[in-house]
């Protein structure tokens, strides 16, 4: 019954009990006092003392939060509150009585056994409520353990708890936890809500050997946030669980759609991102929340990994409205589904668009007009766009000035170009068409900030164009990630292009959610364009990738997967980096983004060669729409090397991808 109230109609019922509580306790605590005699030698003290204390304890009670925690889950901060409240109590009932002693009697008898009475009456219950509720939930799981899948819950203190209590809670699982592995021999032995930490984490084939001779069958375990954290070799526990035949869930954390703490009582499987690479950065939501509530938003590339995260965060923060630009039917009618599922009062627009018709494109987004606009649509695949120069160029190169235009033209506050860590010292056309993307926006950047350029309407242009270099994301599609499990799962082999390439790893989530904190941070800081870079964190080479990978798979890599070097492919490289020598990288205000600051640039002298290549671009060969590449971006064209040091020096990432394969479809 309780179960069908409202939070406000639960909190009130809480309130009126620990009122009746504290008269009850107050009386008692006199009757103890007086005895029989209460009434004919105490009455009117009883009342007046009752007149203070229950408005006061109303005010103490909120005060302290006593109504924030829930009866069901009761505890030690709960325990604490109530502490704290009936002494701040007890001590007004002993300055009362002093300072009103001829008209309040209360003695010290009273004031003892009313602190212990008050303690018992508002912890006693919240307890008897609480044990009641483990009851009813223990009846319930006796019943769900016949048919729920027995788990095993790998970690142990305050994670396990709370996994076990989400297991508790959701009458709709179908998991069962019938034992605690932890990384600590200590904790063998102990009970957690009612489970038993039956052994370590090196005993789980024994553990579940011995469970099975129990007619237990183990039918997967759940890994703990502590244990994917921190343990060192979790990769091979989980390879192991697996060889075993568990199935393998960690619990899904609410920051994973976007809440602020705590689990949820559902369950996903682990995957190489839970385990690889470093622990991701607690990222401030407001920023984000002021760029992004109550604007209009268009995303290209809406249907890519990238584009379809930047979509479902800007959802999440409360845009007013978003369009999404995607030349993919399928693709956008999946990012469609999914953001209409999580959103159901989300104002979307999903358009089918070529960023690469700029007549189409400048008519959606002036109709539309937009606040910021974020440019994830690119072709992104290295060795393919070395055959295929027209097709970068035209995307990456005259798409982007295109979407860049009608951003200007439409009067949008930001532009937000995804780039790539292969526009520095680019070797490759993929990497010179970003770099090419990147000086067009900082040169119209330029014009904007002298108020050369005005919008539709007449009025001076007041765009702010932001570029986010990063590197490699991690099980985006086309990516390594997803690759390798498609080899491992066909039974090899795993093929990575080189023993020492070696990337940094940033997940999608993460690298989204900073791109939108620095997007803030810039157009709240300056007018002029910016490059922003984001720290990726520590390498890790790909052939311990692609190991550890099998590991998690139950194979053994050499073993039951081989593992085949390829060699460098067309516009490869073992390293990259983020930022040129030349360019002075600057810390900002926020932590894990960082401030590029290129050679300048002639903005008209750039401008005109951009026009050039538009109006002449259909008449140009693959040759010539190189060179023309190379004009625009000389680096490329001179073939300059990036500096050994460089690579050692500077923090080194892989953008598109790590062995070869692009992290992001085309979404052109």
């Amino acid at each position: 019954m309780l179960n069908s109230l409202s939070g406000n109609t639960r909190r009130a019922l809480a309130f009126v009990h620990d009122m009746i509580a504290t008269i009850l306790a107050i009386s008692f605590a006199y009757y103890i006092r007086y005895q029989t005699g209460v009434w004919d030698n105490a009455s009117v003290h009883l009342m007046i003392a009752m007149a203070i204390l229950v408005p006061a304890a109303a005010m103490v009670y909120h005060l302290v939060g006593l109504y924030r925690g829930i009866w069901r889950f009761a505890s030690i901060p709960d325990l604490t509150a109530i502490l704290k409240a009936v002494t701040i109590l007890s001590v007004g009932l002993i300055i009362a009585d002093f300072v009103a002693r001829d008209t309040l009697l209360v003695p010290r008898t009273v004031v003892a056994v009313y602190w212990l009475a008050q303690c018992a009456a508002l912890g006693g219950s919240r307890l008897i409520y609480r044990i009641y509720r483990d009851q009813r939930v223990a009846r319930a799981l006796s019943v769900k353990a016949e048919t729920a899948a027995p788990m095993l819950i790998l970690g142990a203190g305050t994670d396990a708890e709370v996994v076990i209590r989400s297991i508790e809670t959701a009458a709709r699982e179908s998991f069962f936890a019938v034992g605690v592995l932890s990384h600590r021999r200590a904790h063998v032995g102990q009970v957690i809500r009612g489970v038993p930490v039956l052994g370590t984490l090196d005993q789980l084939e024994e553990v579940v050997r011995d469970l099975e001779a129990k007619t237990v069958r183990i039918r997967g375990v759940i890994v703990c946030a502590d244990v994917l954290d921190s343990h060192k070799s979790i990769e091979d526990v989980i390879g192991r669980a697996r060889r075993m035949g568990l199935t393998v869930e960690r619990p899904q954390h609410l920051g994973d759609t976007g809440r602020k703490a705590g689990y949820l009582s559902r369950f996903e499987p682990v995957r190489i991102e839970d385990v690889v690479g470093r622990k991701a950065r607690d990222i401030d939501l407001e920023p984000m929340r002021r760029l992004i509530s109550g604007r209009r938003v268009v995303v290209t590339g809406g249907g890519g990994s990238i584009g379809a995260e930047i979509c479902r965060q800007v959802a999440r923060l409360g845009c007013e409205r978003l369009m999404i630009l995607e030349n993919s039917e399928f693709a956008l009618y999946g990012v469609k589904q999914r953001l209409n599922g999580q959103h159901a009062t989300l104002a979307l627009d999903p358009v089918l668009c070529d960023i690469r018709q700029r007549d189409v494109v400048t008519c959606r987004i002036e109709d539309f007009r937009p606040d910021i606009v974020f440019h994830a649509a690119a072709y992104k695949h290295v060795p393919m766009l070395e055959h295929q120069p027209r097709e970068a160029i035209q995307t990456n190169v005259l798409g982007t000035r295109n979407v860049a235009d009608a951003a200007v033209v439409a009067g949008a506050q930001a532009f937000v170009l995804i780039s790539s860590d292969k526009a520095v010292y680019p070797v490759s056309v993929m990497g010179a068409t970003k770099r090419a993307a990147e000086i067009y926006c900082g040169a119209v950047g330029e014009r904007i900030s002298r108020g050369e350029v005005t919008t539709n309407s007449g009025d001076k242009a007041i765009t702010r164009f932001i570029s986010v270099r990063f590197g490699n994301v991690l099980g985006t599609s086309g990516s390594v990630v997803p690759l390798f499990n498609e080899q491992i799962a066909m039974g090899g082999p795993v093929t990575v292009t080189h023993p020492d390439m070696e990337r940094y790893f940033m997940t999608v989530s993460e690298a989204v959610s900073l791109v939108l904190l620095g997007s803030a941070h810039c157009i709240s800081t300056s007018s002029k364009p910016s490059i922003l870079v984001l720290d990726m964190g520590e390498p890790i080479k790909i052939v311990d990738l692609a190991e550890r990978m099998v590991r998690l798979a139950g194979q053994e890599p050499g073993k039951d997967i081989r593992i085949e070097f390829i060699g460098l492919r067309e516009g490869e490289r073992l390293r990259e980096t983020l930022f040129a020598r030349q360019e002075d990288l600057l810390e900002t205000e926020v932590d894990g983004i960082f401030l590029a600051n290129p050679r300048a640039i002639s903005s008209d002298l750039a401008l005109s060669a951009f026009a050039d290549l538009a109006e002449n671009f259909s008449s140009l060969d693959k040759a010539k729409l190189r060179d023309r590449l190379g004009i625009i971006v000389p680096e490329y064209g001179e073939g300059v090397a990036m500096p050994a040091d460089d690579a050692e020096a500077t923090h080194v990432a892989d953008e598109t991808e790590s062995d070869g394969n692009p992290v992001d479809r085309p979404a052109a």
